[in-house]
């Protein structure tokens, strides 16, 4: 679907209803403000066909079976995109620091590196990825 005229950095905006979210008495606004760009940001990487790769390749496709790779798999759309990617029955395959591999595991990744440790890139090398 779409999501109509973009825009996400104006104090206020109007929108259908069911497109947005009331946050939680206990939650900090400041603490989830930035979590729909970095949703939509994965959505987009991920389902819309709107990216495209370093060799000008279209992205945006990831459906079940699909191998995708997340660099930065604990950062705000890289968890968002592993979520979403494993949702659709993808492979995730992720790089992480060390305190976040069980986090990402948990999630749904079925490799996760620690790039801190892990040549991630050489294990990997040779390796297809959808995305």
């Amino acid at each position: 679907g779409s999501f109509g005229p973009a825009g996400a950095f104006a104090e206020y905006c109007v929108c259908p209803e069911g497109q947005i979210s009331k946050v939680p008495k206990d939650v900090m606004l400041s603490e989830v403000a930035g979590l729909p760009l970095a949703g939509l940001t994965a959505y987009q990487a991920l389902f819309t066909g709107s990216g495209s790769s370093t060799q000008c390749e279209a992205l945006g496709s990831v459906s079940k079976g699909d191998k995708v790779l997340v660099l930065g798999g604990n950062r705000g759309p890289g968890h968002l995109a592993v979520q979403m990617a494993v949702r659709k029955g993808a492979n995730v395959t992720t790089t992480v620091p060390p305190s976040f591999v069980d986090w990402l595991c948990d999630l749904g990744a079925i490799r996760v590196f620690n790039f801190r440790d892990a040549d991630w890139a050489e294990h990997l090398q040779g390796e297809d990825f959808d995305l």
